[in-house]
């Protein structure tokens, strides 16, 4: 998720320049993922909630730096991956039994 977002960071850098709003986004990822990690580890309830937050806004944000890429053809594989990795982990943490036995008691 980082670097899809840093990619976002420098691109969304370069094309309009005020830097404060793309490293406020940067920032806010990097917030929520430190949120997330001592949610999974203290088996909080909202643990698996944060994480597909976080993987939505990864495709969302993958989906941006697609649209704003100058060469489509290489960044293809990547907004690919990240469609397809982000759907595995949502399902996962929305079907998995495990993770409902884990976070639910």
């Amino acid at each position: 998720m980082c670097l899809i977002l840093l990619d976002f960071y420098e691109l969304y850098s370069l094309r309009t320049g005020p830097r404060t709003i793309s490293v406020g986004i940067y920032l806010f990822s990097e917030v929520l993922i430190i949120v997330s990690l001592v949610l999974i580890l203290k088996k909080k309830r909202k643990g698996p909630n944060i994480i597909i937050q976080i993987e939505i806004i990864t495709i969302i944000f993958g989906f941006l730096n697609f649209i704003f890429t100058i060469n489509k053809i290489d960044e293809l594989p990547s907004l690919i991956s990240t469609i397809i990795f982000g759907s595995i982990w949502i399902l996962y943490f929305k079907n998995s039994k495990r993770v409902k036995a884990t976070f639910e008691s």
